[in-house]
Parts: C-alpha cells; sequence; structure tokens
C-alpha cells in the first residue's frame, strides 16, 4: 500500500475518534497527548544520524565530481526565489481581501521571545564538533559538520576511503531505518489528527478566525495547484506535473497535521528520491537545506497575520507603502533564520516583527495567539510542497534526475 495511502486512512480514523470520542477528560488528554508525542519523538528519532551520514557523503560526491558549486547556487537561487514569490504572493492577498477585524485580547503580555542572531551563528561551531549531532531540533550545525566531513574527504581521497566507505554504509543503514519510521508513522497519523483537531474545533466555532483560514486554505490551494506548476512547466518545460503533485500528498500531510519541519523533511527526501527519481548525492545535499532555510510558508503567514494586526492598531484597511515594503522586508528575512524552530516558526517570526514595530505593537502577537497551532500548520504545508517542487526544478536543472514510472511511486 501507498504510503499516503497509509497517512490518509490515519487521518481519517483520527477524525473519526475525535467525533466520536470527546476527549474532554483529563486522563484521556493526558494519554492523546503522551501517544502524539511519543510519535513526534518516533518521527525525529532518526533525522539527525540520518542527516549526517547522508549529507556528508552527499558533500563528498558532489566535490569530488565537480558539481558542489552548482548545485549549491541553484538550491540556495530557488530557496530564495520560492521565499520571495510567496512573501509577495502573501502581501497581495493580504492587501487585496479584507478580513473583518480582529476582536481586541484581554490576554495579558507574557515574556516576549528575541532573536539572538549571534547564538544561533555560534551554535554553529560547538565547542565540539560532535555536540552538532546532538542538537535537539536545530539541524544547521549537524549539517555543517558532515559538510566539513565530505569536504575533507574528498581532498584527500586516498587517506579517506576507509572513513569515505564507512559513512556510505551507515548512510544506507539509516535509510533503510528511516523507511521503517515513514511506514510506521501512519499509526502515529492517528493520534496526531485527534490532537490537530482539538485545536482546529474550538478556533473555528468561535467564529472570529474562520476568515482568516479560509482565506490561507484558498491560498494554499492557489499555490500548490496553480501558482507552481506554471512555474515548473516555465522552467522545466518536459516536467510531469501531475507526478510532482502526486509526490506531494504524504509529505504535505505530513508537515500539516504535525506542524513539524523536521519530520517532514524525512518525508520529503524520501520521497524525492523514490517516487520523483531524484538522485541521491543531490537530496540529500538540497533537501536538508530546503528543510532549514526555506521557510517561504512561514514568510507568508507572517505578512498576512501582521497586516491583521497592522489593521487592528491603525483602525483602518488602508496601510502606507512604505508599511508594506517594511512588511514583506521583514518577513522575508525572518525567514531564514528559523532554523532553530521546526515548530511555531512563522508564530515567533510574527511575535518578532510585533517587538521590532514597536510604537504599541509589542503585545499584537496576542491578538492571534489562539491561532497559532492552527496557521504553523499552513505554513509546515506550503514549506513541504514547496521543497518538493523546488527540489524537482533543481534536480531538472542540474541533470540529477531520473524517470521513474508513476505505479513505482512509494
Amino acid at each position: 500500500m501507498k504510503i499516503w495511502m497509509k497517512y490518509t486512512i490515519g487521518i481519517v480514523i483520527g477524525i473519526m475518534l475525535t467525533l466520536i470520542f470527546p476527549f474532554k477528560s483529563e486522563t484521556s488528554l493526558t494519554l492523546l497527548n503522551f501517544c502524539s508525542d511519543l510519535f513526534i519523538h518516533f518521527g525525529r528519532f532518526i533525522i539527525l544520524p540520518l542527516l549526517f551520514f547522508t549529507a556528508s557523503t552527499a558533500w563528498f560526491t558532489l566535490r569530488d565530481e565537480k558539481r558542489l558549486l552548482r548545485t549549491f547556487l541553484w538550491t540556495a537561487g530557488v530557496i530564495i526565489a520560492a521565499s520571495l514569490l510567496l512573501t509577495v504572493f502573501g502581501l497581495i492577498t493580504a492587501l487585496m481581501i479584507h478580513l473583518p477585524k480582529i476582536p481586541m485580547s484581554i490576554e495579558n503580555s507574557t515574556e516576549i521571545p528575541t532573536l539572538n542572531l549571534q547564538e544561533l551563528i555560534l551554535k554553529l561551531f560547538p565547542y565540539s564538533g560532535f555536540s552538532s549531532i546532538l542538537e535537539d531540533s536545530y539541524l544547521l550545525p549537524c549539517f555543517v559538520f558532515a559538510g566539513f566531513a565530505g569536504f575533507a574527504a574528498a581532498a584527500e581521497k586516498n587517506d579517506s576511503k576507509a572513513a569515505v566507505s564507512v559513512f556510505t554504509s551507515f548512510a544506507e543503514i539509516c535509510w533503510t531505518i528511516l523507511r521503517f519510521f515513514t511506514e510506521i508513522f501512519s499509526i502515529g497519523m492517528i493520534a496526531l489528527t485527534c490532537r490537530w483537531l482539538l485545536n482546529f474545533i474550538p478556533l473555528w466555532n468561535s467564529g472570529i478566525f474562520k476568515s482568516l483560514i479560509k482565506m490561507l486554505t484558498v491560498d494554499l490551494l492557489i499555490i500548490t495547484f496553480v501558482i507552481y506548476p506554471i512555474t515548473l512547466k516555465l522552467t522545466c518545460p518536459e516536467a510531469k506535473i501531475l507526478k510532482v503533485l502526486y509526490s506531494c500528498i504524504a509529505p504535505f500531510f505530513t508537515a500539516f497535521i504535525t506542524g513539524d519541519s523536521n519530520i517532514s523533511y524525512s518525508v520529503n527526501m524520501r520521497h524525492g528520491r523514490e517516487s520523483l527519481g531524484i538522485k541521491s548525492e543531490l537530496a540529500r545535499f538540497s533537501f536538508p537545506m530546503f528543510s532549514i532555510f526555506s521557510r517561504g510558508g512561514s514568510a507568508l503567514i507572517t505578512t498576512i497575520c501582521f497586516i491583521q494586526i497592522n489593521r487592528f492598531y491603525s483602525g483602518s484597511y488602508g496601510i502606507p507603502f512604505s508599511d508594506v515594503l517594511w512588511i514583506g522586508a521583514s518577513a522575508f528575512l525572518l525567514s531564514f533564520v528559523l532554523a532553530e524552530l521546526p515548530v511555531g516558526g512563522a508564530f515567533f517570526a510574527i511575535t518578532i516583527l510585533c517587538s521590532m514595530k514597536g510604537s504599541g505593537f509589542t503585545a499584537g502577537y496576542l491578538l492571534l495567539k489562539e491561532t497559532a497551532p492552527v496557521v504553523c500548520c499552513f505554513a509546515a504545508g506550503i514549506d513541504a510542497v514547496t521543497a518538493m517542487f523546488g527540489n524537482y526544478i533543481i534536480a531538472y536543472k542540474t541533470k540529477l534526475l531520473h524517470s521513474v514510472e508513476i505505479k513505482k511511486f512509494i
């Protein structure tokens, strides 16, 4: 059975359980949260070992074949272009569609998180390189360490033959474990869907944020079925759009239900290799970069939500052009520094934007605090689709793609 079918069955069972069993008692909620957290841990369990061994072999192969610079430039270019496109699209939809004003929040402001760029940079180079493999959610230090290992191995090929052989073997072992985890994760979809619905249903029933949710849903559909297919056809004339869309199903479900970019990274990479036919040396290099840096979905959510906050404080639907540029540029740049936050990055960016704006906006994020679990899932879902389309374009342009029959898709 295809992975997307297993995930769909898990989601349907989760929906039915939520509708039949209300999860109102403290015991049932505790059990549900335990099961959900267990599968989140389960999903992340293999990610760092997988990332280190697969990325190091990818760095080695690309450096050895003199394809590293070209692959890096294509990957960075597609990530930047996609993030810019999503930011602009978020601005356009937020400015064109006037959503109902958000009612005032009675919640008091708590401690506001801050963005510490110096700390993020220092974490790239911990006192011990092995510490980078022990990071819980920040994948960039591990990717950097893997890069040094692979680059050095390519520079000293004769002396590193044994190390490369060991790393390649461990990469294949981790890949086998990943296959098992992605298959079993369908069971976790049941509990994770229940928890997702318990966040969504009260938000929808309140009626306050219905228009925002509808708008994000329409944006998601336009991006997935209009903007990205057109972009793919323009950049890759021979591309099979339906195949790319088909391969997006399981990664999107994973990202949308969990809201976790790290977990969706592993599902994305497996579908990219085994369904789309992206060669392993590229998939092992580009998919981690997308998971770390490609947060255009968060930029889109940030722009839309902050414009709603701005309208609340200004009392008017009109926004000066200079403010529009500031919102877009800030959301775009913030999307590249959310690597430490695989979950909730979009709402963190909204909080930082409110803090940067000042002038009474500092507590503005509280207006949308209730929506955080849901809107961040939209951001993660968009980012998962972006990763699949983006990596296909890179593989096509770098000629690191082979054809896979649709009946052989996982």
